[in-house]
């Protein structure tokens, strides 16, 4: 008979049913719940009253020992979602207001909008008291920011330079105020939006990260 070539693995043994795995000369006391092979009854062993081979009662207890984290860690994200829920109502209107604001305030604010090219140019060639009806009436007809500075300026002209002068910083401050108008709803909306994203975790008594 022809010795096996190089490289091949000899045949192995078929398992016999009735001897224990792991000693063939034993006989089989037993079959291991999980992986079904057979056992004598020094490698069986009782747990949770079933026969286990020693491989497989480890495995179990290794599962057990996890389960307790994987139920707490389950929970957990079940309880995350579930208040989750609320607090997206929450930051979905917020998160359409804050960008409403900005989108208007975007809007309002741009450079043509506060100083109108035509204004500019009618202050700029304005040079004695007979252009001062053409300055007044392209004011009125083109209503900003420094439109409205100019006509207070034109209307209180008589008045001596101080008093015309604090006149022009009341409006101003006033005009500052409407230009801001609305900003201060889009810092309230920046500064709970994260906030409203920490309160699922609170609410379970675990730190935010």
């Amino acid at each position: 008979m022809c010795p096996p070539s190089r490289g091949r693995r000899a045949p192995v043994a078929p398992i016999d049913p009735n001897a224990c795995f792991n000693h063939a000369t034993a006989d089989k006391a037993g079959v291991c719940l999980d992986c079904g092979l057979s056992f004598c009854g020094r490698c069986l062993t009782t747990f949770q009253n079933a026969a286990y081979c020693a491989a497989c009662k480890n495995y179990r207890t290794r599962i057990m020992q996890r389960r307790p984290d994987s139920s707490k860690l389950a929970l957990a994200s079940f309880l995350i979602a579930l208040a989750a829920g609320p607090v997206m109502f929450l930051l979905v209107p917020t998160s359409i207001i804050g960008l409403t604001f900005i989108i208007e305030r975007g809007l309002a604010l741009r450079w043509k909008k506060v100083i109108p090219p035509d204004v500019e140019k009618a202050l700029d060639l304005c040079r004695s008291k007979q252009d001062l009806g053409m300055l007044q009436g392209i004011c009125q007809q083109q209503p900003s920011a420094l439109s409205r500075l100019l006509l207070v300026a034109l209307e209180h002209l008589s008045w001596p330079k101080e008093e015309n002068a604090d006149a022009i910083q009341t409006r101003a401050r006033h005009e500052i105020a409407q230009m801001e108008r609305g900003l201060v709803i889009v810092e309230i909306v920046v500064g709970i939006a994260p906030r409203l994203r920490d309160i699922p975790a609170l609410c379970i008594g675990r730190s935010p990260r």
